[in-house]
């Protein structure tokens, strides 16, 4: 499996959403699976996942919303065991801190709502977020 010695690795948000892909989770899953999954579901090389992520308002957005919630829905269901998980794709969620660190669009210190922990990394910042991540491993 790439001669142990490569690993591709992937990023996914629903900014990467395009619009032929937004039609619906078959459009968008396909797109996938031609960009990078059929690395994993060929059994190419190993394919980590090293950043994905979503905004707390998103997962309480509800089933019939639009944009990111959706693209959480088709990505959860993608990735899930009995998805691309089964077939060995490891994942790394990105934000774990609860704070901004920089970089575009960011500001050092405030809030991050893509954070999985609280400000003070003493619990979780969103129970129902924690839980939709932790979905992806079991």
């Amino acid at each position: 499996r790439g001669g142990g010695r490569l690993v591709y690795a992937v990023h996914d948000y629903s900014w990467y959403v395009t619009p032929d892909e937004s039609t619906g989770y078959d459009a968008w899953a396909a797109s996938r699976t031609a960009a990078w999954g059929y690395l994993v579901s060929n059994d190419t090389v190993p394919v980590f996942l090293n950043e994905f992520g979503v905004n707390h308002a998103s997962l309480d957005a509800g089933e019939e919303a639009r944009g990111e919630s959706e693209w959480w829905r088709w990505f959860a269901r993608y990735v899930s065991p009995g998805g691309l998980r089964s077939d060995g794709l490891d994942l790394a969620y990105w934000q774990l801190g609860g704070t901004q660190v920089g970089g575009t669009s960011r500001r050092l210190g405030t809030e991050e709502s893509y954070g999985l922990l609280n400000r003070c990394w003493t619990g979780p910042a969103s129970s129902a977020h924690l839980r939709a991540v932790r979905a992806l491993a079991e």
